[in-house]
């Protein structure tokens, strides 16, 4: 006889959790990547820059001025990595394909990070320095070294086995 009970919800799986660990890591890693470069950026555009742009050192210097934009981008950026790994997540191209395929996919998520990440920083550096242009600046000149970095950050995440399925037995099942 079967029963009339609703259906008790499914226990949250180890993969869930480990895949969640997993994009926490992540976030953690890419931030102290990313606020390393924010500073030495911002620090080499505010010392350099920022006299042919009229901009005089604030109390403290570039160095305080540069530091606040970095450290500021750690709550935002953490919140934001969060959230495009989360959708990345749930978006399968590539995830499953062979080398090539996820080449293109570390690739296509560090675009994409790095359009949405250059807006936050370029907000911020017009936030704590007043002048668009050197937001601007500071903004762009992310987009360059950060591309490259966040490549380099997820071909290392892929050798990495926390918060992933058991590829051995998909590997092994698919040769048959």
């Amino acid at each position: 006889m079967a029963s009339l009970d609703a259906p008790s919800p499914a226990p949250r799986s180890r993969r869930t959790a480990g895949a969640a660990s997993r994009h926490l890591l992540k976030a953690i890693s890419w931030r102290i990547v990313g606020t390393l470069d924010t500073f030495l950026l911002s620090m080499l555009l505010l010392t350099f820059l920022g006299p042919l742009l009229g901009l005089a050192p604030t109390h403290g210097g570039h160095a305080r001025t540069a530091g606040l934009i970095a450290a500021t981008e750690v709550a935002t950026k953490i919140a934001l990595f969060w959230v495009h790994e989360w959708a990345w997540a749930r978006l399968h191209w590539g995830a499953r394909a062979g080398p090539r395929d996820q080449r293109w996919r570390s690739f296509a998520k560090a675009f994409s990070w790095r359009l949405f990440a250059s807006l936050d920083t370029t907000i911020l550096a017009l936030i704590f320095t007043g002048s668009l242009r050197m937001a601007i600046s500071i903004g762009g000149a992310e987009v360059i070294t950060k591309i490259f970095l966040y490549y380099l950050h997820e071909r290392a995440w892929e050798r990495v086995a926390i918060g992933k399925p058991n590829t051995a037995t998909a590997t092994v099942t698919e040769r048959g």
